[in-house]
């Protein structure tokens, strides 16, 4: 299994998206955060008022320090990739390390260590996170070496 970049702490990416409106540095962020604020209230709710459903969907989930889901991975091979460029974040998003997809990554992988699980692995990637237009993106699919991955997933 592998994750690049991807929220696991969705009562975080919730509160990240009122964060991401209040800011308003840009449009983009903005109509991303609309739309997840929209999809998790008529999914799931608030999770103010729905904790328990955010437990049950969240892989992690760090303000309750609910680890039951994650545990299932303790014995999975697995590699967590993120590309935390924080000038990126910050120009883009104005966001700070504990704001980005990365932060809960390494919280998870921390946590999974800590289980006993002996075959995760967390990398942080460096100026690979780039679309197919040529534009940095540190939340883009590039940031894996195919390669590597592919060998990886092999053995």
């Amino acid at each position: 299994m592998f994750v690049i970049d991807s929220p696991l702490d969705l009562e975080k990416l919730y509160d990240e998206a009122l964060d991401d409106i209040k800011k308003n540095v840009s449009a983009e962020a903005i109509e991303e955060a609309n739309y997840l604020r929209s999809l998790f209230n008529s999914e799931i709710g608030n999770p103010k008022e729905n904790i328990e459903s955010y437990k049950a969907f969240s892989p992690y989930l760090i303000s309750c320090d609910s680890k039951a889901n994650i545990e299932y991975l303790k014995n999975v091979k697995i590699r967590f990739y993120c590309e935390p460029d924080l000038e990126w974040y910050l120009i883009n998003k104005n966001r700070t390390y504990e704001e980005l997809n990365a932060f809960h990554l390494e919280k998870a992988y921390s946590s999974l260590l800590k289980s006993g699980a002996e075959k995760a692995e967390f990398i942080k990637t460096s100026n690979r996170g780039i679309d197919e237009k040529g534009n940095k993106k540190p939340h883009s699919w590039n940031l894996i070496e195919r390669e590597s991955l592919l060998k990886w997933m092999l053995n």
